[in-house]
């Protein structure tokens, strides 16, 4: 009887040992639950800070877009135009073949079309001509869409459009451009200047 009670004793320390090894588990497990609640949690506000973040990013980004959109039609360092982006010139020559101008348009033929800073070529070259002779703006023409002829542009707008100018060429700004009417022989400018489009030189 003596062995029996030990036994039976033995049994319920090893019971009493095994719930409290449960217990001390269950405890630790939850304490990690609650440190990976605790991370959750810090990378939901995390990731909501990032997401805040990028709102405001977003908000600023689209903000300064849309002024520049409503001034120009364009982007102003936006990764995409509105309009569709310039990429040949049209020649319009006066009704007695003497006299001609020219003007940067998309690929549909649409003058409404956009240039923006880090372009170059013959466009940008044509639009230096047209604020540089039509405009009476300080602009070097080389070609290239500098700093220089986004303040060039900018201040053409700023004459065309008011107290929002971007410095980015785009559809309303173009509307409004002039440009230089040359002689048809001699390619020499006239001293005359145009709309996009129109024969009278």
């Amino acid at each position: 009887m003596g062995d029996g009670s030990a036994i039976v004793g033995w049994i319920l320390a090893a019971a009493v040992i095994a719930a409290l090894a449960e217990g001390t588990s269950a405890a630790s497990g939850s304490g990690a639950a609650g440190n990976s609640g605790g991370s959750d949690t810090s990378g939901k506000t995390a990731a909501s800070s990032t997401s805040a973040a990028g709102a405001t990013g977003a908000t600023g980004n689209g903000a300064t877009g849309a002024t520049g959109n409503g001034a120009t039609g364009t982007t102003g360092n936006g990764t995409t135009r509105p309009a569709a982006p310039c990429t040949r010139i049209s020649m319009i020559v006066s009704a007695d073949g003497t006299k001609y101008h020219k003007f940067p348009v998309s690929a549909d033929g649409s003058y409404l079309c956009g240039l923006e800073p880090g372009d170059s070529g013959r466009l940008v070259t044509v639009l230096q001509q047209a604020l540089s002779l039509c405009s009476d703006r300080a602009v070097t023409v080389n070609g290239t869409y500098s700093a220089e002829t986004r303040g060039a542009v900018r201040r053409d707008q700023r004459r065309q459009l008011g107290p929002t100018p971007d410095g980015v060429y785009g559809p309303a700004t173009a509307k409004g451009v002039r440009w230089p009417w040359f002689d048809a022989s001699t390619n020499k400018f006239t001293g005359h200047c145009a709309l996009a489009g129109e024969r009278s030189g």
